[in-house]
């Protein structure tokens, strides 16, 4: 029974917000409120050119304040790109990677709105030596990593092995397999 009375609150109170009947502003100065600047701050104003272009720039002109250091933003490779049908926003993701090969969970990713401004920069860089430790060829096969990690997790078996940078505890880019 009190679950009944709890959606009819509920439906009660979607019906006051959709018809404005439970407006939290008074009518004075909702107006007021409308034309009032909006408190988000985007990092960029409006840029020309393509998104995948303003994000690669934003990213060159501000590598010393990115997360991790020594961020080689040359070499990022670019993971998703797509648009949003409905707020024409472009989100665009980038992998970080050290001679070639990605680093596991080294993610940046861009919001662009349409005019070009850019509205976020979620920052998942890792601290990058310069320069970046050169590849080891691993002791073990993606074989044989593959099956260590099925035999460990008691799990069936996958051929979906890639050779990543990891950050170990100390921060040390390690190669490894990652399954």
């Amino acid at each position: 029974m009190k679950r009944w009375a709890l959606l009819l609150a509920l439906a009660a109170v979607v019906a006051a917000v959709s018809t404005g009947a439970g407006r939290l502003v008074a009518p004075a100065t909702a107006s007021a409120a409308a034309s009032a600047p909006s408190p988000i701050k985007f990092l960029t104003g409006p840029n020309s050119g393509a998104p995948l272009d303003i994000a690669k720039a934003y990213l060159l002109a501000h590598r010393n304040e990115l997360r991790g250091t020594n961020v080689d933003v040359e070499h990022l490779r670019l993971s998703d790109q797509y648009e949003d049908a409905d707020t024409h926003t472009t989100y665009i993701y980038f992998q970080q990677t050290a001679n070639g090969a990605n680093i596991n969970r080294a993610i940046m990713n861009l919001a662009i709105a349409e005019d070009g401004s850019i509205i976020t920069l979620d920052d998942r860089s890792v601290n990058q030596p310069a320069p970046a430790p050169a590849p080891l060829a691993p002791a073990t096969s993606a074989a044989e990593a593959t099956a260590t990690a099925v035999a460990d997790a008691g799990g069936k078996a996958t051929d979906k092995a890639e050779l990543q940078y990891v950050q170990a505890d100390g921060g040390d880019l390690r190669l490894a397999w990652v399954v």
